[in-house]
């Protein structure tokens, strides 16, 4: 049991010295990640109820590898910003997770939605969104200044 236990202390110090070293909000990652989960939990019961034979176990796993990049896309970010210098990184990574969290709660209420009404709310991809912040701030630091 000690082992177990002195493991989880380990884990938690290593976990949180990559959170304060990338300036990410414990509780913003909390938050991302329980949505995750949730959303996941969500679209397999909105897919089971909708059509059965489209739940499949490799659709699941891609599902699953799609959320778990997406939960690895704030450390890397900030890991690369905080590398190349950028100035107020904090503020940058604040709006990122908020983007990525009100995405993972949008999607969430659509299942719900789905699965009370059948009908299906309109796509917003936050993901994508974020990604074409990230791409817009890298070439004007990238870019030469005119």
């Amino acid at each position: 049991m000690e082992g177990t236990s002195t493991f989880k202390y380990i884990a938690w110090l290593w976990i949180w010295g990559i959170l304060t070293y990338c300036w990410l909000n414990q509780e913003a990652i909390m938050i991302y990640w329980i949505l995750l989960v949730v959303d996941f939990i969500f679209g397999v019961a909105e897919v089971y109820l909708t059509d059965k034979t489209q739940v499949r176990s490799d659709s699941a796993i891609k599902w699953l590898i799609k959320k778990m990049t997406r939960f690895c896309m704030p450390f890397v970010v900030a890991i690369v910003m905080k590398w190349a210098g950028f100035d107020d990184m904090d503020t940058f990574i604040t709006v990122i997770m908020w983007i990525l969290i009100v995405s993972e709660w949008y999607s969430i209420i659509g299942h719900i939605y789905n699965i009370n009404t059948g009908k299906t709310l309109p796509e917003i991809n936050g993901f994508e969104s974020v990604i074409n912040m990230i791409v817009s701030i890298f070439k004007k630091k990238i870019e030469p200044q005119q």
